[in-house]
């Protein structure tokens, strides 16, 4: 989009503080993991850089976990707002404590949305010192288990929308107004 998208705002808040509103009154510790922290600094949350800058996703998951307290991080994609507070609780619901965990809708997995434990760390470390980059084998890497998200009373058809275009951004706005 040439900009960046989780600074876009719908109404008066950013996506990403939109998230963080989600987040805070679920889990003890909130972090933002990104390769611009400066960026972040007016959400007064505690933000991480990556530890491997500039190789997507499966960095911010590494980071992510390797400057958490917390043993299993669940971890939300920072162009994705539309999700529910239900769903974050029906996935720590059903979460039995596997290695990495992720929400999937109608035949498709979401590894943006899922949960995650610091034995993931090793096998992180490893694809990203050998730019294996992909999510997909990450997760098979770590026999991640997928949950059924629809199944979920909080769920909804536009929960995993996201910012890739302007048409995107427009189409998030119009779901989120109402």
């Amino acid at each position: 989009m040439g900009q960046n998208k989780s600074l876009l705002k719908i109404s008066e808040k950013t996506i990403i503080e939109i998230i963080a509103d989600k987040m805070k009154p679920i889990f003890p510790e909130v972090l933002i993991i990104t390769n611009n922290p400066d960026e972040y600094e007016f959400l007064k949350l505690e933000i991480r850089e990556d530890i491997y800058p500039h190789m997507g996703p499966l960095s911010g998951i590494h980071s992510g976990l390797v400057n958490s307290e917390a043993q299993n991080n669940c971890f939300v994609s920072c162009d994705s707002p539309c999700f529910s507070r239900e769903s974050i609780n029906f996935m720590i619901a059903k979460y039995n404590g596997e290695s990495a965990f992720a929400a999937r809708d109608n035949g498709r997995t979401h590894y943006l949305f899922g949960i995650y434990s610091k034995e993931c760390i090793p096998v992180l470390e490893s694809s990203l010192k050998n730019k294996e980059l992909r999510v997909s084998n990450f997760f098979a890497k770590m026999n991640g288990i997928k949950i059924p998200i629809e199944e979920c009373e909080g769920y909804s058809e536009n929960q995993f929308l996201n910012v890739n275009t302007m048409e995107d951004y427009e189409k998030l706005r119009e779901v989120l107004r109402s």
